[in-house]
């Protein structure tokens, strides 16, 4: 319902601005096909690399592997992603690799999670932190299986941004340029998190891959400064009243 709302809002309102922003290529074309007269140019989602930076050096080094996902669970598609792992993934994960543990870290995590946590010490529901890096830093992998939900995902750029290695389903990149195993493991079913999840703790090489070239890649693409620049440059030709590319044309 609130889908169809929506598409019917951006067919009426959309033409009728100057410039129309969305964070993604991906979603880029998708409004110029539901609203072929609308300008639209992309501002991406970016991150503060001044805050979400790679693991300290002189951080103590966890004497355990766990996982970690990272998100509020009264947004659907967080929620259904941890359903998700908790009654597919999870299992797997404890039959091949009893020692695992994984954190959730998130406010308003449902009873289903915390009743988990309870019967399962390896299953740490930590709710909301004030600061998610020490989580991130000690994390042997970040694991994503959001299946739903539009635009591109903070949640992982922050997680390449301090090169904690990612495992994430495919869908849960939508929008953002990773190349997998240089960037992200990608994984489409509980046997596949299983397999990734085993790759790095065996792959030394792959998994030291993942942890350099994510901050590099968030560096080089989704830094604030380089982002500012390009939105500065899109607000500085709507009121110069011209373009600024081929693809942001001013509505007069």
């Amino acid at each position: 319902m609130e889908a169809q709302r929506l598409l019917s809002a951006e067919k009426k309102l959309c033409p009728s601005f100057n410039l129309n922003i969305t964070c993604s290529e991906d979603d880029a074309r998708e409004l110029n096909t539901i609203s072929p007269k609308s300008s639209v140019d992309v501002v991406p989602n970016g991150v503060d690399i001044d805050y979400f930076y790679p693991r300290p050096n002189d951080r103590p080094t966890p004497s355990y592997s766990y996982l970690v996902f990272a998100g509020g669970l009264s947004w659907y598609p967080n929620l259904d992603a941890m359903n998700y792992f908790v009654d597919e993934i999870w299992p797997e994960l404890k039959s091949r690799i009893p020692s695992i543990r994984m954190s959730l870290v998130g406010r308003n995590p449902p009873k289903k999670f915390i009743d988990l946590s309870e019967r399962d010490p390896n299953f740490v529901v930590h709710g909301f932190v004030d600061d998610v890096r020490p989580y991130l830093w000690d994390a042997t992998a970040y694991i994503c299986p959001i299946r739903d939900g539009g635009g591109t995902k903070l949640k992982i750029l922050d997680a390449l941004a301090v090169g904690v290695p990612l495992i994430a389903q495919n869908f849960s990149c939508k929008g953002i340029a990773v190349e997998p195993n240089r960037h992200v493991l990608f994984a489409s079913s509980p046997k596949d998190y299983v397999d990734q999840v085993e790759k790095i703790l065996s792959d030394s090489e792959m998994c030291n891959r993942l942890t350099i070239n994510g901050p590099k890649f968030i560096k080089d693409n989704f830094s604030y400064k380089n982002i500012g620049r390009n939105y500065s440059a899109l607000i500085s030709g709507l009121i110069k009243g011209k373009s600024v590319d081929k693809k942001a044309t001013v509505v007069k």
